[in-house]
């Protein structure tokens, strides 16, 4: 899986021209990975560190760091959600409220209304996906075409989670990337570059299957080298007493396969 990983992400075009031309996603996706393989390695904590400092540096982390609250256990396979959101939201509230009480206007500009492409600037990298197309067909109707979207992505999000909320890290990567593929589709605002968030997410969802199973496989080796261990010193062979007649009958019956009707 990580032979897998590596040509997908670094050699096919696929990961390796968005790689040298993604400018500051990089970090985003860097920080995004470790705080998912932290919550893997069942370190809720941690892992909610690294997605606060990562919600600090762009929107686009927040759809994960959002999505693993409901994934997140620790070492004990309890659900930690509580640990989680209490590390990332000491790390990532303490900026977003100080930057909101120094200058609300800007920050609802720069957060809300230039991702939704309502702002006066626009940007430079816009690609003609099928968000931008409507609006600049309709300029007419841009602030209605841009509720109507996002509704629509609002909508599919919430029933998809009601059917099939993601329980595994895996599961959150793979909800996440198909997400952010349609928001990076339906956005009135958006460049081809943010189809690097999906292509890893996806990616990335088949490599945490591969941690999640080897996680899994070891679990039990040591769970069965634990139970042998256990077993041989309660009962060792020799402290058992041979079994008398009637208890071998008795075994014998048990053991004995049922015929078929």
């Amino acid at each position: 899986r990580r032979g897998r990983t590596l040509q997908v992400l670094l050699l096919l075009p696929t990961g390796a021209l968005p790689m040298v031309t993604g400018g500051d996603d990089l970090p985003v996706l860097a920080l995004m990975l470790l705080g998912l393989v932290l919550a893997e390695r069942r370190r809720p904590v941690l892992a909610g560190v690294a997605m606060g400092l990562d919600a600090m540096l762009k929107l686009t982390a927040w759809p994960v760091a959002a999505l693993l609250v409901l994934a997140v256990r620790d070492r004990d396979e309890r659900p930690a959600a509580g640990r989680y959101g209490a590390a990332a939201g000491l790390v990532a509230a303490p900026l977003l409220v100080a930057s909101l009480f120094h200058d609300a206007s800007s920050f609802l500009l720069n957060v809300v209304r230039f991702p939704l492409g309502l702002a006066p600037v626009k940007s430079p990298a816009a690609s003609p996906l099928l968000g931008q197309v409507l609006v600049t067909l309709l300029p007419q109707d841009k602030r209605l075409i841009t509720f109507l979207l996002v509704a629509l992505g609002l909508a599919v999000v919430v029933v998809a989670l009601r059917r099939r909320p993601p329980r595994t890290t895996s599961q959150v990567a793979r909800f996440s990337g198909l997400a952010m593929l349609m928001a990076t589709v339906l956005a009135p605002a958006t460049r081809f570059g943010y189809l690097i968030y999906p292509a890893n997410l996806l990616v990335w969802g088949y490599l945490l299957d591969g941690m999640r199973e080897a996680r899994l496989a070891a679990a039990q080796s040591a769970s069965l080298i634990s139970y042998n261990e256990s077993r041989s010193t309660l009962v060792g062979a020799c402290c058992v007493p041979p079994a008398s007649a009637g208890e071998r009958e008795g075994i014998e019956a048990l053991t004995v396969a049922p015929t078929s009707q």
